[in-house]
């Protein structure tokens, strides 16, 4: 496991990210987990989390997995499916490493509140740049 406080300053700099209140819970090149309170600002016009917030949780969840690995990768490629509206108190992202290559990296995302419903699934490709 990596270290988390590392991880977490390392990601300070993401500032989009943690402008929305995204909080990196575990950091493992195998899988790791970040979280976001569901708040009114989140909200679109239907009254549920917008996609794009909903997306911007999975990605970190995956940048927080790939850059364990100890090389500085970014997201080469993602797909999202939306399977149910953001709803409830807390979204949940789980990102989980499918496969690592010398400069490609293949990560499976799922998105989750906290009653465990899925809300979005992910898949991440992932590019090495150092």
């Amino acid at each position: 496991m990596a270290d988390l406080e590392k991880v977490k300053s390392f990601f300070r700099g993401d500032t989009f990210a943690m402008n929305m209140g995204i909080e990196i819970v575990q950091a493992d090149a195998e899988e790791s987990v970040c979280a976001m309170e569901i708040t009114p600002d989140l909200y679109n016009a239907g009254n549920t989390v917008q996609g794009g917030a909903i997306f911007t949780l999975a990605d970190l969840a995956f940048a927080v997995a790939a850059n364990c690995e100890g090389k500085r990768t970014v997201t080469q490629n993602a797909t999202v499916t939306f399977l149910k509206p953001g709803t409830g108190k807390k979204l949940i992202a789980t990102a989980t490493k499918i496969f690592v290559g010398r400069r490609t990296c293949h990560y499976s995302v799922r998105v989750t509140n906290e009653q465990d419903v899925l809300v979005a699934n992910l898949t991440v490709n992932g590019f090495t740049v150092e």
